[in-house]
């Protein structure tokens, strides 16, 4: 008995470490970076079972008007605010009862540079513990 609560929590620390690096910014490089949108999105951990996702946000002096916007997979916008500043970070946390199986999608976008950048979320093939951030 012992030994298969020994693998279990063998396989949730694998699942914990494979999901958690899929934020990395290095799935998806950056062709021009000095118009990029300053931001990273990464899964932090979890409260009460609920995922806490991070947006960091490091601007400078041309890119400090951002808007952010979280919609699901029907288009249906969640949430939206305006933020002015270089650089700011905001935590997210997620009731998985209310989503459910829904993919949402983060857009941050820098008004100065007119760029975009789109994160996804699904914890779909996922387990309880993690929320899936890929950048699209």
């Amino acid at each position: 008995m012992k030994k298969i609560m020994k693998n279990s929590r063998v396989i949730a620390m694998a699942f914990i470490t494979v999901f958690s690096l899929s934020a990395s910014a290095a799935n998806n490089p950056v062709k021009d970076k000095a118009n990029a949108v300053p931001a990273q999105l990464s899964h932090i951990g979890n409260v009460e079972e609920k995922p806490l996702v991070l947006l960091q946000v490091d601007g400078d002096v041309n890119q400090n008007d951002f808007t952010v916007a979280i919609t699901d997979n029907m288009g249906q916008i969640l949430y939206k605010e305006k933020f002015k500043g270089e650089s700011f970070t905001k935590k997210f946390l997620f009731n998985t009862e209310e989503i459910g199986e829904a993919t949402l999608y983060f857009s941050i976008t820098c008004h100065n540079t007119k760029k975009t950048a789109v994160y996804e979320l699904s914890n779909r093939l996922q387990s309880a513990v993690n929320f899936a951030v890929v950048k699209k």
